[in-house]
């Protein structure tokens, strides 16, 4: 610093300059010297400084005068133009100090009742009342800063330093969050992209360390009718927090309470689900929401120990658990525990688990019922868990799958003594199939899972028998489910009017060796036979792709053989035929349950014996999907004579690709392909097909129009 001193008797004036830099301190000194300046005469001092700093702060333009007034007592006043800290707090100006009884001693130097002016944004009025002592002798201060006005409440500041060592406290009341985050936002102290619109905080903080680093923080207030909008938002919040960091060591050891009473926030911690950033609503129901947490933090070893942490969310869940996260690791959760009781699904879901389940298959679901949970997780996965369920329902909000009234327990263990779990349920869904009750018991270790009892689900009217279930959490291809069992004959028409479809007479049955569910992909190996129309369909290596997704895809093949054609179109109203009918549907992929590829084949069996007769009707809807014409031996005018025609054998066939049908027949014909080939013995017909290219849309909608009795439009 530099600058000038003088003192003064009343009568004469003196001025020594090239004052050496001193620390604040090192002033308080010479003033505690000059207390036997009275002595000598001396009335007033004053004290001229261009500039003065310290480690964190630095003054320009510092005047320091005493006058003093007997008895050791002194009228203390100093004023700085400008006062520096650091970021991000703005330069103090205009400060102006003010301590009318000064006691000034060898020893000590006391102000009580001073006051405090300075010109700054953050004061409502630029007045405090100051307090201070300062040990000559131990080089301690001592001050307090008070009946300040900040953001429209009272602010108190308090602090002792001693040598390196220091104690800060501040305490404010009913400071209004609106105008004080309008402050703090000027002084770039506020998070952007965050308004608060409302509410009241009183807090009291205090931090105690050495040189620049605290070594213990602590914090607790209270905040009432709070409405904040941001990335996370807060409407009419009431509530109290506290807080404690100490240092030690390795690093930091902290806890932290929240209590809400009233009100709603959202928060989105921050955190990423795949490419989801979940948030999670928070919402006081039955009763304070409270959470806690105990936590350590080692900075060297880059460990985060979370060795308690609390929710208690009367009418959702209470829970408690620890974590252990390695920072450094490639997967930097090793361990966590948890335990949640009281647990209603239905509220659970909506604020905990709904938010983590965004971009998956259970991202709309409708709850309810209470469950407890107890979980390990190990390195990222899942290595324990145990559930308990009492009337649980479970229903997708788009009719995918559902289950209702489950009861019971479930266990999944990676640890080698087994564990079993029993589950009850009155009734199951997949999209339009409804499942009866059944019961599942299950066994569990070393991260599988098995039946141990045979289980019967009714279906319609027959039933699944499951023989087989076994899952298993592999590390390299995630999990996989294996079921294995029988399909129990359930009547055809009955899974048709389930389905919304035509209305087919016979049985639908098949062994199943083996349906996987791994990957998000559902296969069924081997064959599922269905006895229909006095013939059999055989739907062969079926898989589902991102089957409860929102775009499932379907590959399989299909085989048809030696179907009787009377009942099947009288089925589908399509006009009365007599024979047999083979054929398959190969390479079917179907996406959203729609066609959009494959080779279909529909013909008259070799060697078919059979009495072959195809009505007027028919003859008209075949035309229509071939988009040809009938000929016979007789003219035109005559075929509205016949009800029926005789033919040798009839086919059709269709190669989608690309939103397009490649037409094709029995056989080749001028200009186009056969549909149906003439007979031996009149009246017979031919009808051929001349559109070899056929608008899938169109076809479908010609389909449609025969099934349901309409006049097909040809163009």
């Amino acid at each position: 610093m530099t600058g000038g001193i003088a003192i003064c008797r009343p009568a004469c004036f003196q001025t020594l300059k090239a004052f050496p830099p001193l620390a604040i301190g090192g002033l308080l000194v010479i003033f505690s010297i000059s207390s036997s300046f009275p002595a000598a005469g001396f009335e007033t001092v004053r004290l001229n400084l261009e500039a003065a700093e310290g480690a964190l702060w630095r003054a320009h333009g510092v005047f320091i005068e005493l006058n003093w007034r007997g008895d050791e007592h002194a009228e203390l006043r100093v004023e700085i133009d400008r006062l520096e800290l650091p970021l991000p707090i703005d330069p103090l100006a205009k400060i102006r100090l003010t301590c009318p009884q000064a006691a000034i001693e060898s020893t000590q130097i006391v102000c009580n009742g001073g006051s405090l002016a300075l010109k700054n944004t953050l004061l409502d009025q630029p007045q405090l009342g100051v307090a201070f002592r300062y040990g000559v002798t131990e080089g301690t201060l001592t001050f307090a800063l008070q009946d300040g006005h900040v953001g429209g409440g009272t602010m108190r500041l308090e602090g002792h330093l001693a040598g390196q060592e220091w104690d800060v406290r501040v305490v404010a009341s009913d400071l209004s969050a609106e105008r004080l985050s309008e402050m703090l936002r000027a002084h770039l102290l506020w998070l952007q992209g965050y308004t608060v619109l409302q509410g009241n905080l009183s807090t009291m903080a205090r931090a105690s360390g050495g040189g620049s680093s605290p070594s213990r923080i602590q914090a607790q207030g209270r905040v009432t009718a709070l409405t904040f909008d941001g990335q996370s938002a807060g409407q009419d919040v009431d509530g109290q927090f506290e807080m404690t960091l100490e240092r030690g060591e390795a690093g930091w050891r902290g806890q932290g309470e929240t209590v809400l009473t009233h009100g709603l926030l959202y928060i989105e911690p921050g955190i990423h689900v795949g490419a989801v950033s979940p948030g999670f609503t928070l919402e006081v129901r039955e009763g304070p929401l409270r959470m806690n947490v105990v936590a350590e933090w080692d900075g060297k070893a880059q460990t985060l120990n979370l060795s308690h942490a609390l929710l208690d969310h009367p009418g959702v869940v209470h829970a408690e658990g620890t974590a252990l996260v390695l920072l450094d690791r490639e997967v930097p959760v090793q361990m966590v525990r948890l335990r949640a009781t009281q647990a209603r699904l239905g509220p659970l879901y909506e604020a905990y688990l709904q938010p983590l389940l965004l971009g998956t298959s259970f991202n709309a679901l409708d709850v309810t019922g209470v469950v407890e949970v107890d979980a390990v997780v190990e390195s990222g996965n899942l290595s324990e868990i145990h559930l308990g369920l009492e009337h649980v329902d479970l229903h997708d909000k788009k009719g995918r799958f559902g289950i209702a009234d489950v009861n019971g327990s479930f266990a999944y263990s990676s640890r080698s003594d087994p564990r079993e779990g029993r589950l009850q349920w009155t009734s199951a869904n997949i999209y339009r199939l409804e499942f009866g009750a059944g019961e599942l018991v299950t066994l569990t270790q070393n991260r599988a899972l098995q039946t141990v009892e045979v289980a019967f689900i009714p279906l319609l009217d027959g039933g699944l028998r499951i023989d087989k279930l076994f899952y298993q959490h592999a590390a390299s291809d995630g999990v996989g489910l294996e079921v294995g069992g029988v399909l129990t004959p359930i009547s055809l028409e009955a899974f048709c009017r389930v389905m919304g479809w035509p209305i087919l007479s016979g049985k639908l049955s098949g062994i199943i060796p083996g349906i996987n569910y791994r990957a998000k992909t559902l296969t069924i190996n081997g064959k599922v036979l269905a006895r229909v129309f006095d013939g059999d369909v055989v739907v062969n290596d079926l898989t589902i792709a991102d089957l409860f997704g929102t775009v499932p895809i379907l590959d399989t093949d299909i085989d048809f053989k030696n179907l009787d054609l009377e009942p099947l179109t009288h089925a589908f109203s399509f006009g009365r035929t007599e024979g047999r009918l083979s054929g398959a549907v190969h390479q079917l992929r179907m996406e959203d349950w729609q066609p959009v590829s494959f080779e279909a084949r529909l013909y008259t069996p070799e060697g078919d014996h059979s009495r072959h007769r195809i009505s007027q009707r028919a003859v008209d809807n075949l035309t229509s999907l071939g988009g040809g014409g009938a000929s016979t031996a007789v003219s035109r005018t005559f075929l509205g004579v016949f009800k029926e025609f005789s033919y040798d054998r009839l086919g059709l066939s269709c190669r989608l690709s690309n939103g397009v049908c490649e037409m094709g027949g029995v056989a080749p014909a001028d200009g186009g392909y056969y549909i149906v080939k003439r007979g031996f013995l009149p009246p017979w017909i031919d009808v051929k097909g001349f559109n070899r290219e056929v608008d899938w849309t169109v076809l479908v909608g010609r389909l449609k129009a025969i099934t349901q009795g309409g006049q097909p439009l040809i163009q």
